[in-house]
């Protein structure tokens, strides 16, 4: 669990410093010089509605300023699944699953160290396996890596193959593991 805790912060500060490279300071419009009115005396149309063009200018600037951030963001947000699998002897199973537009996640252990984890939610329209970025890592600290390939992808769902093995010895084995899926251009 320490480890799922530390993937998630680390995949956090990712996040935080794409957004700090990608997305520019924002700062707001100070709004334009106001009449002030004073009381018991008569205030002027022309003034009140010089007044509210300044508050409108201002507030056209920022709803500009705010789309082109909420563009930017979206192109950062591209990660469309992530889950986390726990493996114990040979039985496997979701222990957290995330992402943009997924609904579930779900595995299938098909042989010794290898893995059909199922992403399914709603996707752009024209998702394929050659759009989609993998990145797979094993939670064990005892020579465990990881490879994947996107087996298929829909509108509906992702299929993915994750292989867990040993590196010093390239043994497949049954382990736990990570796997992040990325929406690539």
């Amino acid at each position: 669990m320490n480890k799922l805790a530390n993937s998630l912060s680390l995949r956090a500060g990712i996040l935080s410093a794409a957004l700090a490279v990608f997305v520019p300071a924002v700062q707001a419009d100070p709004v334009g010089q106001l009449t002030t009115f004073a009381a018991g005396t008569p205030a002027r149309a022309s003034e009140i509605n010089a007044n509210f063009d300044a508050i409108k200018t201002t507030a056209n600037n920022h709803d500009g300023r705010i789309a082109a951030l909420e563009a930017q963001i979206a192109q950062i947000s591209r990660q469309i699944g992530f889950a986390h699998i726990n493996t114990v002897g040979t039985t496997s199973t979701i222990g957290t699953f995330a992402g943009v537009g997924t609904a579930q996640a779900s595995v299938i252990r098909a042989g010794v160290g290898v893995y059909n984890v199922t992403f399914t939610g709603t996707y752009p329209a024209s998702i394929a396996p050659g759009k989609i970025v993998l990145l797979s890592t094993a939670t064990s600290d005892n020579f465990e890596v990881t490879n994947n390939v996107v087996l298929s992808a829909n509108a509906s769902t992702i299929v993915v193959r994750v292989f867990t093995f040993q590196s010093n010895t390239l043994t497949s084995l049954d382990d736990s593991f990570d796997v992040l899926v990325l929406l690539g251009d």
